[in-house]
């Protein structure tokens, strides 16, 4: 009989499978998903240079030294090296998307992949996990395509939610009295907690979307749909297991990027890219084995593994 997990043994877990096969985990993560977010930052030049990170749906702009609102408030004479630092830093933005359209998935569903592996004892196949992850590319290519159009719509939504906010807001701040001012600050904080509460809901169901469409063989908006009901079972716990898996791969990664400081930034691009792609297994590690505790525990598939071994020994 299964025994749910909590999520201190889930990330416990995580971190056992992540160093019992830390090879293969970066071989996505360190060797493929590491070069193309070194390649990506290293084609930004000078003070804006975009570092990539480990958040799906996710990645996050860093901008440093340096002022480029000149260009966009003053005539200067052509010069030849800006014109070739924007093109590059198109180059970059645009690199930085297609690597999260088609790149991504490729990468978590490796991840995923052996995560199941190990979890299922089939780790045999781990073997050959690249070249069977590349035969379900296209779905999770499509299963991708889904997810950014299911980001379109949630970006649309917030807007239209936050249009009459803003307007309230507007008007109230044009407002005196200090009753006004507590008001504003109440509104401004219960606001910014709803919101924050949205995005840990957001990306944490959405967490579960490549194990769904590499395990039980769903594509497109099959997969976001599967993932929204197993979430709902186990929402404080999901989005317990979204904080803190994060919270630490951020902490690590800020650490090493605090160290980096101190070192040419050539130096410091080079590992802040391998730190980005060591720490990415950790939150897709964690989530796969969530939803097989979901599964476990509120479905019965573990009743189903056992059913299954025993139909294979001919009992």
């Amino acid at each position: 009989m299964w025994q749910p997990m909590k999520v201190s043994t889930i990330l416990d877990q995580t971190f056992k499978t992540y160093r019992a096969k830390f090879l293969e985990y970066s071989l996505y993560s360190l060797l493929i998903w590491g070069t193309v977010t070194l390649l990506i930052s290293l084609l930004l030049p000078g003070a804006t240079r975009l570092q990539s990170t480990v958040s799906l749906p996710g990645l996050v702009s860093a901008f440093e030294s340096g002022d480029i609102s000149d260009i966009f408030t003053s005539f200067q004479p052509v010069n030849y090296s800006s014109i070739i630092e924007m093109l590059l830093s198109f180059l970059s933005v645009s690199l930085s998307f297609l690597s999260i359209v088609f790149v991504l998935p490729l990468i978590t569903g490796g991840i995923v992949f052996i995560t199941l592996a190990v979890f299922h004892g089939t780790e045999e196949v781990i073997k050959s996990s690249f070249s069977m992850v590349v035969k379900l590319y296209g779905r999770l290519l499509l299963t991708s395509f889904a997810q950014m159009a299911i980001y379109v719509l949630a970006g649309l939504a917030l807007l239209v939610i936050m249009i009459p906010f803003i307007i309230f807001f507007v008007i109230s701040a044009s407002a005196t009295g200090s009753g006004v001012v507590i008001l504003l600050i109440i509104f401004t904080f219960v606001l910014m907690a709803g919101l924050f509460f949205a995005v840990m809901v957001f990306f944490s169901f959405l967490m579960f979307v490549f194990p769904v469409t590499i395990l039980e063989n769903k594509v497109g908006f099959k997969p976001i749909g599967r993932a929204w009901r197993l979430f709902w079972r186990k929402k404080w716990k999901t989005i317990g297991l979204f904080l803190l898996s994060y919270l630490m791969t951020s902490v690590i990664t800020w650490i090493f990027s605090s160290l980096g400081l101190f070192l040419p930034i050539l130096i410091n691009t080079i590992i802040n890219s391998a730190v980005h792609g060591l720490v990415m297994p950790i939150p897709i590690i964690a989530f796969t084995y969530l939803y097989m505790d979901i599964r476990m525990t509120t479905e019965g598939y573990d009743l189903e593994l056992r059913a299954g071994a025993n139909a294979k020994k001919g009992y």
